[in-house]
C-alpha cells in the first residue's frame, strides 16, 4: 500500500518570498512515519541544505488537532500518528533565491523546483498530487508533470516529482511545435519578445544532431522554460522532460544585433543544446553509483567528467555540426575553455576523478584556491581527446558518438547505470590501449594534458598557441577585480612569494592611488619603468606594504585555438556524427 501525498501550494504574500505548503496524507501503514527533505538536487553535486528554508513545520489530525513529532536530523521529522491513517502536514518554505535550480516566489512569478521543498516518506512508497490554491488557479502554468485538471498535476513517484518543476505567472508566453515525434514547448518569462519561429528552426537543427547520435528520443514531450531577469545571469538545470534556463539581461539576447544574428543569442543556443543533451547523458546515461538516484544522501561518483564534461563538449559540437556555430566561433569557445582550465592549478593537486568525488565537499563555490579541477572544463577537454583518439585509431569506425550510443542502448535503455569498466572496455576495444590510457592519465591521473591537446587539435585543423602574457598578470602573477580586490594568484609566482593574499584590496600602486577601474591600467603603466611594483594593500583592517618583483619569465599565458587554412585529416569527419547503424527513417 502506498501513501497518497496531496500537495497544495499558495503564496498569499509574495513580497515575503514565503511559499505555503499543505500536504494531505492518506494511507499510512505505520503508526510512526519519518518525512525528509531531499539532501540534494540532480545536476548539482553538492548538499542543498534546503531545510534551512523551512520557517516552520507542523503535523495535524484530520480534525485539526496537533500531532506529536520531533526533528530527528537536520532534514528529517518523525510524526506519531496514534492510529491515524490520514493526517495533514503544514509548513512554509522561504523562496528568495532566483536561479534555475531553486524555488522562487515573487509578485511577478513563482517557480517551484519540487526537489527543494517537497517532503517524502522514508519508509513507504508514495504517489503525489500537486495543485495550486484557488487564489492562483487563474495564472498561466507550465510544468512537464501530467495534468489532472486545471492547476492540478500528478507524479507517480518521488523521483518523478523531484525531477520536475512548475512556473505560474500572468505573463508567461508559450510557443509549441512538433519535431520528429517530439512535442516541444518553449516557455518565456520576462520582458522579452522572442523570435518564436527563428528559435523553432534553430532548435530543430541541434535536436537533429543529438538525434543522429542516439537514434531516438527517450520521451514524448520536452519543455524549455526560459526566465529572463533584467540583470546578468547564466544558469541552466536539466530535467527528465525539460530544462529551466535563467539568462539575462534579455535586451542583450534578443535586441542587440551583430550582422543578421543576435549578439548573445548564441549563448541561448549553447545552453539550450547543453541542457537538451542531458536528456540522454545524465537523465538516461549515468554511472551505476547514481542509478537509481538516492535523494536521502550524497551520491558519490568519480565520473563527474562524463556527466558534465562530455555534455559541455557536445553542447558546442551540436551547434557546430548543425551550422549554428562557425568553426572560427567554436575555436574561440575552445580557447575560453583552455584558458579557464590552465589558470586552475588544482589539476596538479587533485585528479579529475578526485575532484568529482570532492564536489560533495567543496560544492561549486571558491573554497581553497587551486584545490580541485573542474569537471566541466577539464571534462570537456578529456571528452575531446577521447573523441579524436577513437576516430584516429579506429580509422573512423568509432568515436565518442558511438560510445554514447552504446551506453544508451546497452545500459540506459536496460534501466541500469554503467560501470567505469564499461568505458575502459569500449575504449580499449575500439581505440586500443592508447585511447584507454586517456582515462588513466587525465581522469584518474594528473598528467599534463597540454601536449595531447595540441596533437588532437592539429588533426582537426587547429593549432594550439601558447603566448606569454605581457600585462601585469603575466609579469606579477596575480589578477584584480575592477575595484582593486585580489581575485587570483599564481601558485609560487612573484606575487605569491611576495606575500600577496586573496581578497587583499590594493589602495596604492607605487605611491599613487588609482581611481576605480584604473587599477589594471596603473599596474601596466608602471611595469616597463620599475624592477618591482610597490603596493599598499588593505588586509583585514590593516595597511600593508608589499614589493613584487617584475618577473623576467612569464607568470601566466594566453592559450588560443587557431584554425588553420589547410584543415586537418579528421576535420570533415569530426564535423558529422559517426554512428554507423543510424536508421534511415529516424530523421525522416
Amino acid at each position: 500500500m502506498s501513501l497518497l501525498m496531496d500537495f497544495e501550494f499558495s503564496w498569499p504574500y509574495p513580497n515575503t518570498h514565503l511559499l505555503h505548503i499543505e500536504i494531505n496524507v492518506s494511507g499510512a501503514a505505520d503508526d510512526t512515519l519519518v518525512f525528509q527533505l531531499p539532501v540534494w538536487r540532480p545536476g548539482r553535486y553538492e548538499l542543498g541544505h534546503f531545510e534551512r528554508n523551512i520557517k516552520y513545520l507542523h503535523f495535524f489530525s484530520p480534525s485539526g488537532e496537533p500531532l506529536p513529532f520531533e526533528k530527528v536530523s537536520r532534514n528529517e521529522w518523525r510524526v506519531h500518528l496514534n492510529g491515524l491513517n490520514d493526517f495533514r502536514i503544514e509548513y512554509e518554505y522561504y523562496a528568495a533565491r532566483m536561479d534555475a535550480g531553486s524555488t522562487y516566489v515573487s509578485d511577478a512569478f513563482t517557480l517551484i523546483n519540487f526537489v527543494n521543498c517537497c517532503l517524502f516518506p522514508r519508509s513507504q512508497a508514495a504517489r503525489y498530487r500537486i495543485r495550486l490554491s484557488d487564489a492562483h488557479s487563474h495564472l498561466r502554468i507550465a510544468s512537464p508533470l501530467p495534468m489532472d485538471g486545471p492547476a492540478h498535476f500528478t507524479a507517480e513517484s518521488a523521483d518523478h516529482l523531484f525531477d520536475n518543476f512548475l512556473i505560474a505567472s500572468e505573463t508567461l508566453q508559450q510557443h509549441r511545435f512538433y519535431h520528429r515525434g517530439l512535442e516541444v514547448f518553449l516557455w518565456f518569462q520576462g520582458p522579452v519578445h522572442p523570435p518564436f519561429y527563428q528559435m523553432e528552426e534553430d532548435f530543430q537543427r541541434f535536436m537533429d544532431e543529438a538525434l543522429a547520435i542516439f537514434g531516438s528520443f527517450p520521451i514524448k514531450q520536452y519543455h524549455f522554460l526560459f526566465i529572463f531577469p533584467t540583470y546578468r545571469k547564466y544558469h541552466g538545470v536539466e530535467h527528465q522532460e525539460g530544462t529551466v534556463i535563467v539568462l539575462g539581461p534579455p535586451h542583450q539576447i534578443f535586441e542587440r544585433r551583430l550582422g543578421d544574428r543576435f549578439y548573445t543569442y548564441k549563448q541561448l543556443l549553447g545552453i539550450s543544446a547543453h541542457e537538451f543533451f542531458h536528456l540522454w547523458n545524465v537523465k538516461a546515461i549515468r554511472p551505476e553509483e547514481l542509478y537509481p538516484i538516492d535523494y536521502s544522501q550524497e551520491n558519490y561518483t568519480r565520473l563527474g567528467f562524463f556527466l558534465e564534461g562530455v555534455t559541455s563538449y557536445y553542447g558546442e559540437v551540436l551547434l557546430l555540426r548543425s551550422g549554428l556555430l562557425t568553426f572560427q566561433s567554436w575555436a574561440r569557445y575552445f580557447s575560453r575553455i583552455l584558458n579557464g582550465f590552465f589558470a586552475n592549478y588544482g589539476r596538479f593537486n587533485k585528479s579529475l576523478a578526485e575532484s568529482s568525488f570532492d564536489l560533495w565537499v567543496d560544492g561549486y563555490r571558491r573554497h581553497v584556491p587551486h584545490r580541485t579541477t573542474s569537471i566541466y572544463t577539464h571534462g570537456a577537454l578529456v571528452a575531446f581527446l577521447i573523441d579524436i583518439s577513437l576516430r584516429k585509431v579506429s580509422h573512423g569506425a568509432a568515436s565518442l558518438d558511438t560510445l554514447m550510443r552504446y551506453l544508451y542502448e546497452e545500459y540506459a535503455q536496460q534501466n541500469k547505470g554503467f560501470p567505469a569498466s564499461a568505458l575502459y572496455d569500449y575504449l580499449r576495444r575500439w581505440g586500443g590501449d592508447e585511447t584507454a590510457a586517456i582515462l588513466d592519465r587525465y581522469v584518474f591521473g594528473r598528467e599534463d594534458i597540454e601536449p595531447a591537446l595540441a596533437d588532437a587539435l592539429e588533426v582537426v585543423g587547429v593549432r594550439l598557441e601558447k603566448t606569454p602574457r605581457t600585462d601585469y598578470a603575466g609579469k606579477l602573477g596575480f589578477q584584480l577585480s575592477d575595484t582593486g580586490v585580489v581575485t587570483y594568484i599564481v601558485p609560487m609566482g612573484e606575487a605569491y612569494q611576495a606575500g600577496l593574499a586573496y581578497d587583499d584590496r590594493i589602495v596604492a600602486v607605487n605611491g599613487i592611488e588609482p581611481r576605480e577601474n584604473d587599477f589594471a591600467e596603473w599596474l601596466n603603466y608602471c611595469l616597463p619603468h620599475h624592477q618591482a611594483i610597490e603596493l599598499a594593500v588593505m588586509r583585514e583592517g590593516r595597511l600593508l606594504s608589499l614589493s613584487i618583483p617584475v618577473s623576467p619569465t612569464p607568470q601566466m599565458f594566453t592559450y588560443e585555438a587557431v584554425p588553420l587554412d589547410e584543415g586537418g585529416p579528421l576535420k570533415s569527419s569530426w564535423l558529422r556524427s559517426l554512428v554507423p547503424d543510424m536508421k534511415a527513417d529516424s530523421l525522416g
